[in-house]
């Protein structure tokens, strides 16, 4: 999984100080080809900070994604969850590529 944003913290990796761990959320992604479920996870302050690392994930998607060659509509997205596995957010980027007559 892509690094997504400076304040997640990889499960374990609580460096030379000692607290409470955070919890821990899951980001399960469709490029619009391929369901990617998140089995690692990673560790924020609360959700609201993990919410906001939800939308700059998808948007990492969808710049770093090849566009479908014969589709003309398609959705990437990307579920947020809790550590129990409660989906908490979707967050989703649809294309849709029209003709205009004239």
């Amino acid at each position: 999984m892509q690094k997504i944003d400076a304040v997640a913290r990889k499960p374990g990796k609580h460096g030379p100080y000692k607290h409470a761990p955070m919890p821990r959320f899951y980001f399960d992604s469709n490029d619009g080809t391929v369901l990617t479920r998140d089995s690692e996870g990673l560790e924020f302050a609360n959700a609201d900070d993990a919410r906001k690392a939800l939308q700059h994930f998808l948007m990492s998607i969808v710049r770093n994604s090849r566009l479908p060659e014969d589709d003309e509509r398609f959705a990437m997205w990307v579920i947020l969850r809790d550590e129990t596995g409660k989906p908490l957010t979707q967050a989703i980027a649809e294309f849709e590529i029209r003709e205009i007559s004239n």
